[in-house]
């Protein structure tokens, strides 16, 4: 009864404005009485959702300064990771994830921290490659190289370099067997998509070398589901 009564205290702390519930003997002998519920309805929902609507959306903030947009990334030394990043007009950077500085540009690829910054004595280097992309940062006497996170500039693709030989790993796929496993499983049933829809439109990029490996993986672009899954594909195509 005490959890109950608290609970129903914490409520009425939410209906600001609004009736004081009426509430008889037991919990279950709850009541709210007519007047009370036209008031909600009529009187307090009203002024509330109004008072939401009021409620000002933060406005979208501006695009970063184009010169400054290169420079905005992640760089990596060993297992530590600096952010660049924009806020308020100004360029900042992001030590270890939690530790959050303020840059002034001093001149291109340049940067001072704020005095009160505890790397107040460092500068912020960055450096370029002969096509004048961001490769590096400089913070003190540490290096951190640019790490990809998408696409170059122009490109649709992220490219990444293989640790090994693609040929070689191909050939170690192509030779592998997939595990066995046992239970009660439905036939397969592969059909061609374009064959029960025409108009579908197909990008198969491991066909071509626009992809995150830059190798032709099939031998042709072609696409093959189960049944059931194609024709719910055909089904959602608007043609």
């Amino acid at each position: 009864m005490k959890s109950y009564m608290a609970r129903l205290k914490k409520f009425r702390k939410r209906l600001v404005g609004a009736p004081r519930i009426v509430m008889m003997s037991k919990p279950k002998n709850l009541i709210l009485p007519t007047f009370v519920l036209l008031f909600l309805a009529t009187q307090w929902l009203p002024s509330a959702l109004s008072q939401t609507a009021m409620l000002k959306v933060s406005p979208k903030p501006p695009v970063a300064p184009a010169k400054w947009r290169p420079l905005i990334g992640e760089y990596v030394l060993d297992n530590d990771t600096l952010i660049v990043l924009e806020k308020n007009g100004k360029l900042n950077l992001l030590i270890k994830r939690n530790d959050f500085n303020s840059l002034t540009e001093v001149s291109k690829d340049k940067f001072q921290f704020d005095a009160k910054s505890p790397h107040s004595a460092d500068q912020v280097l960055f450096s370029r490659d002969s096509n004048g992309k961001v490769t590096q940062l400089q913070l003190g006497k540490s290096t951190y190289k640019r790490q990809a996170l998408g696409p170059e500039e122009g490109s649709n693709q992220l490219r990444v370099e293989p640790l090994r030989a693609v040929p070689a790993l191909m050939k170690e796929a192509r030779a592998a067997q997939p595990p066995t496993e046992t239970g009660d499983f439905l036939p397969t049933d592969l059909v061609e998509l374009t064959k029960l829809d025409p108009t579908i439109k197909l990008e198969i990029r491991y066909a071509t070398t626009n992809n995150f490996l830059g190798t032709v993986f099939y031998s042709e672009p072609r696409a093959f589901m189960q049944r059931p899954a194609a024709e719910s594909v055909v089904r959602a195509n608007p043609n």
